[in-house]
């Protein structure tokens, strides 16, 4: 197969840019909406009234934003996006020239401006101009088709279909019949997302739970919009009317004004959040009557003809930061309106989730042909041991481990270790005979000045770029650190310092070595962006426990990390590890490489137990821990059998 299919799922417009990107990047598309015509809430609706004529209905006022384009509060990475159709790089099929609006304040003051909001002319021009082009083989447009399930299947050559979608269609005129299935190499399910949970929950796909607690969180409040056609009415105030003085309409348009409609008025008139979510369960006939009454004010004539249309999903509550979510195996993309929070609401949400999503996906189509199969089978899983002396690194290296964190001051999650250590520990492992074909043992080395934060001065960095330009020239093959920082406003939003990890990854690079993200990362407040910002910085490893003390607590996290990371970062899991706990994470997680201290204490008998001054010298009962070897090598033989052949969470504790 020369080719990679994507079944697009929602025909709004986030469906509709992420299939017209595919397909000008030469991936096979197959998109399917439930409704027809395309475009959600960009669409035209054309009604045949008798005795009236045809009428053209946008759905919604609040649908354009005529701004230039302006820096979003995005996370490093993430470029600003442009306005929508800029963001595109094609011109809007219509002019972008705003129309005359009245805004009506709580007094009744009539305030008269250009309308920020959107152009004129109907917005199913954009609805055209977004959907793919051209009639041949790689192209399939399918509307008036549901979609029942999607169920993954195992890949096999020639054709490596990760995942078969069940349809069901109909005829507008028709009952859903059964469909034709759809095979694809990914899927992007870009409809809410409590829509797509459900769609998820019907076919019996299960998330990472971490993924799913967050996609969860997304709600959306209702909204009614009421199309009405007059007769022999006089014209309105302005094309355009915001209601700011209690009413239950929040905007009122007149779509012959605004160039949609040919015949009209044909008024398009949304109501409030507010009051839509506090009449939701009153009856279209109880809904339909009391805004036809709030509109009496802003027109008069005859009115021919109306349709109250629910729109459940208008405004999303919470949504998620991170421009999409996703999983590897198999690929499965969420985009849409419910994410990008960064980047404002509405269209502005829906199109740069649309852009992001779409270069991430053709970013994978090219990485797909290196996990033909999708299963575990065969994967070397890896085991570091994190040491602080000569004797535990030998200990450790003896007893299987392929790589050591080296550090110092453990029992505050370890600290830079000193050049002399670094280079007893590499004389030693220098020295030590390795197993037929095994794979040289890694040192890494952490970098961090102090205990406490990760947030550090002028003068701590510069001490951290020193000792990692150091250490390396010593020998290391790796660092590992950690800087944040905090945005202070109301969010609290603590992210990765973009800058200064660039510049200590920089050092690392420039002279062929790796650079690890250390366990800071589970301070952040938005993991997905923080991986994102790793991949883009191009480090090669995170260590994390899924953001708990423990690893076998944060698992769900771990999961949708491993899931998210797919080919571009690895993830670690680290915290708590024991022989014991080792292949629970490993199945539980998808992750192929841990880290853990595996120690045990030992007595100083300088310490008499209970000494007055044990405790100021914080010796505590005297014992200091050790690497011990035994339980090394039980956590290497459970990721030797896994292996051989991957086992579920429960077979693999037993071992």
């Amino acid at each position: 197969m020369d080719y990679f299919r994507v079944a697009v799922v929602g025909g709004g417009v986030t469906g509709l840019i992420v299939a017209r990107r595919l397909r000008q990047r030469g991936v096979a598309v197959t998109l399917i909406e439930a409704g027809f015509p395309f475009g959600g809430r960009i669409g035209t609706r054309s009604v045949e009234i008798p005795g009236y004529g045809r009428a053209e209905f946008d759905l919604g006022c609040l649908l354009f934003r005529d701004h230039p384009e302006r820096p979003h509060a995005a996370p490093p990475g993430l470029p600003a996006q442009r306005f929508l159709v800029d963001a595109l790089g094609a011109p809007f099929p219509t002019p972008m020239t705003p129309v005359e609006m009245v805004t009506v304040d709580y007094l009744g003051n009539n305030h008269r401006h250009p309308s920020p909001f959107r152009p004129r002319g109907s917005t199913q021009s954009l609805v055209n101009h977004l959907l793919p082009t051209g009639i041949d083989e790689h192209l399939e447009v399918r509307t008036l088709t549901e979609v029942t399930a999607i169920t993954p299947v195992i890949p096999a050559e020639p054709d490596w279909f990760r995942w078969r979608v069940r349809t069901r269609h109909r005829n507008e005129d028709t009952d859903w019949q059964a469909g034709a299935s759809v095979m694809a190499h990914a899927i992007v399910l870009t409809q809410p997302v409590p829509d797509a949970l459900a769609l998820l929950d019907q076919s019996k796909f299960e998330l990472p739970d971490g993924l799913r607690d967050e996609l969860t969180a997304v709600r959306y409040d209702p909204c009614f919009v009421l199309h009405v056609a007059y007769r022999g009415t006089r014209p309105m105030l302005a094309p355009i009317i915001a209601i700011q003085d209690g009413s239950p309409l929040a905007f009122i348009a007149d779509n012959r004004a605004l160039s949609v409609s040919p015949i009209g008025p044909a008024l398009t008139a949304q109501a409030t959040r507010e009051w839509s979510l506090a009449n939701w369960e009153l009856t279209d006939e109880e809904v339909a009557a009391q805004l036809l009454e709030a509109l009496n004010p802003w027109v008069s004539g005859v009115r021919v003809w109306h349709h109250l249309h629910r729109w459940e999903r208008a405004f999303v509550q919470s949504p998620i930061h991170f421009p999409f979510a996703q999983i590897t195996a198999p690929p499965l993309f969420l985009a849409g309106d419910s994410f990008a929070a960064y980047a404002g609401s509405g269209l502005d949400t829906a199109c740069t989730s649309a852009i992001h999503v779409s270069d991430r996906v053709c970013h994978f189509l090219t990485e797909i042909r290196r996990d033909v199969g999708g299963d575990t089978k065969g994967v070397r899983r890896k085991l570091e041991v994190a040491v602080t002396s000569e004797h535990d690194a030998i200990e450790a290296v003896r007893s299987g481990a392929d790589g050591i964190l080296l550090c110092s001051a453990l029992e505050v999650g370890g600290l830079t270790p000193s050049a002399d250590l670094l280079i007893a520990v590499r004389s030693a492992l220098a020295s030590l005979s390795r197993r037929p074909n095994q794979e040289s043992v890694t040192i890494t080395v952490m970098i961090r000045p102090r205990a406490g934060g990760f947030v550090y001065s002028r003068e701590e960095f510069s001490l951290m770029r020193a000792e990692a330009a150091r250490l390396l020239e010593l020998g290391a093959d790796g660092i590992a650190f950690g800087i944040l920082t905090r945005r202070d406003d109301s969010q609290a939003e603590v992210r990765i310092d973009f800058a200064r990890s660039r510049e200590l990854i920089e050092v690392a690079h420039a002279v062929g070595k790796v650079a690890v993200f250390n366990r800071a990362f589970d301070l952040l407040t938005d993991r997905r962006a923080g991986l994102h910002d790793l991949i883009q910085l191009r480090c090669k490893r995170v260590f994390t426990s899924g953001s708990h003390y423990l690893a076998l607590d944060g698992m769900g996290e771990l999961e949708a990390d491993v899931q998210f990371a797919g080919w571009d970062i690895q993830v670690v899991a680290t915290g708590g590890i024991t022989a014991g706990t080792v292949g629970v994470i490993i199945c539980g997680t998808g992750c192929d490489h841990v880290l853990g201290s595996f120690r045990h204490r030992v007595r100083d008998p300088s310490v008499p137990r209970d000494h007055a001054i044990a405790d100021a010298l914080g010796l505590n009962d005297g014992s200091h821990a050790v690497t011990d070897g035994e339980h090394v090598r039980e956590a290497v033989t459970v990721l030797c059998r896994l292996e051989r052949q991957p086992t579920e969470p429960e077979e693999a504790a037993e071992e």
